[in-house]
């Protein structure tokens, strides 16, 4: 989000989105240390699952079309780039 950062039209969204991040991070973290077999980690799961639908939902219908009158094409490809990046070092992971 570093590229729409400090425009009017993202600001609000994009600190919504770090808001999240850090809200799913905390979850996973809670979640290590929960067994697995108890109501309490369902709980939790369900949680960071809600969470991650309404991240994905905003960013895709709210951020990213906002992004789009923000960026520059070459922004915008240089973003995508990041993304698809970030995303193959994520499955690389898994």
């Amino acid at each position: 989000y570093p590229r729409l950062r400090g425009h009017a039209a993202t600001n609000l969204l994009v600190a919504k989105a770090l808001e999240d991040h850090q809200k799913i991070k905390d979850y996973l973290q809670q979640l290590v240390g929960v067994n697995q077999t108890t109501k309490a980690w369902l709980t939790l799961f369900q949680r960071l699952m809600r969470t991650v639908e309404a991240h994905v939902d905003r960013e895709e219908n709210q951020l990213f079309p906002v992004a789009k009158d923000v960026l520059t094409t070459e922004q915008a490809r240089e973003v995508e780039e990041r993304y698809r990046e970030a995303e193959e070092r994520a499955k690389e992971r898994i």
